[in-house]
């Protein structure tokens, strides 16, 4: 209601979806002023937008979840791109709101991250994701096209595929700030990105038709490039625990043979360069590194980001490679053994 957008051209529509709490009873207030649907089931998400659409006479719509706040300016900007007549959805610069627990610290270096990615995608012409947060449709789309899938795991995913097969564009709005609030702990954050992947993996096969030459940059290298980023993960992940573990054996035993006392060795202990790999694997440490800030930094300077949390940057370094690929071990698992997944109340 706090947007900067003229009043008399703005509807908003609440759907209470069967929560448990005061919700219902807290959005009276606000009845004057928004629609209010009060639904008696709840057998998913999609199903509660889909009936905001019926309600929707408006050229455009736009969809917010429960946990997003959504900056002043954020509508103004992203109506802007749909100036071009292909656009027929615009998505937001997301990001973490207040990031306080170790697993939300990587998640909000994760976003930020993401905020890069998705406006290269859109330079692309490859975005393969809506987000929920705040993104905006042409409304005349769901009418033509279909709502949304009330049997998908990725209900947001599967619309920008919907999307991209229909040979239209999605743009990004990469200053179009919405802050979202990501689970605080491991069970709810292992739950997200299950369904997140396992979502994405069924998307895929259901819009395989995308992996072709007729869809450009898109089929050609961004969908076959984000299974090859999942297979270099797992790869340097199982490589690195072996590592890892041959390191300890070998300690182990040196220790044991040779009984050496270790107060000694740390007293004279002097750092030399001799000791210091410079490999292959050196150098490209360094460059991903350097790239990787790059592209950090580009996100927050063109998302006009307010730092809250430096240390999150270490914490994502060092961990969030092992967490990327332990998300996806599950989810493959999942996959494979075609384990259902509870999205709502259903399980797909």
């Amino acid at each position: 209601m706090n947007l900067d957008y003229p009043k008399n051209k703005l509807k908003i529509i609440v759907v209470n979806d069967c929560s448990t709490d005061k919700t219902w009873e807290v959005i009276q207030k606000y009845k004057d002023k928004v629609e209010l649907i009060n639904k008696t089931k709840n057998p998913g998400k999609a199903e509660s937008v889909n009936l905001a659409i019926a309600k929707c006479k408006t050229e455009f719509f736009g969809v917010l979840d429960a946990d997003s706040i959504v900056d002043k300016g954020a509508l103004k900007k992203s109506l802007a791109y749909f100036d071009d007549e292909k656009v027929i959805a615009v998505t937001p610069g997301m990001k973490i709101e207040e990031p306080g627990t170790f697993l939300q610290k990587i998640q909000y270096v994760e976003y930020i991250f993401g905020v890069f990615l998705r406006k290269v995608f859109a330079f692309l012409d490859s975005i393969h994701v809506v987000p929920g947060p705040f993104s905006i449709y042409r409304k005349w789309f769901f009418d033509k096209h279909g709502e949304f899938d009330t049997n998908n795991l990725t209900e947001d995913t599967e619309m920008a595929m919907r999307i991209q097969l229909n040979h239209y564009r999605i743009e990004n709005a990469i200053d179009a700030k919405v802050y979202t609030k990501c689970p605080k702990k491991f069970g709810p954050l292992l739950s997200q990105r299950i369904r997140w992947y396992v979502g994405f993996m069924k998307n895929c096969i259901k819009y395989k038709k995308l992996f072709s030459l007729k869809y450009k940059i898109l089929g050609l290298l961004v969908l076959p490039s984000s299974f090859l980023s999942v297979g270099l993960t797992l790869f340097f992940f199982f490589y690195s625990i072996f590592k890892i573990i041959e390191f300890l054996v070998d300690v182990i035993r040196n220790y044991f043979i040779i009984g050496f006392d270790l107060v000694p060795l740390f007293k004279s202990f002097r750092f030399d360069l001799f000791y210091l790999y410079l490999g292959p694997v050196f150098f490209l440490s360094i460059c991903s590194t350097i790239i990787f800030f790059g592209m950090l930094y580009i996100g927050n300077k063109y998302s006009d980001h307010e730092e809250k949390s430096v240390i999150a940057y270490p914490l994502f370094i060092v961990f969030y490679s092992y967490l990327f690929a332990f998300w996806w071990i599950l989810s493959l698992f999942y996959k494979l053994f075609n384990i259902k997944i509870r999205w709502g109340v259903k399980k797909l």
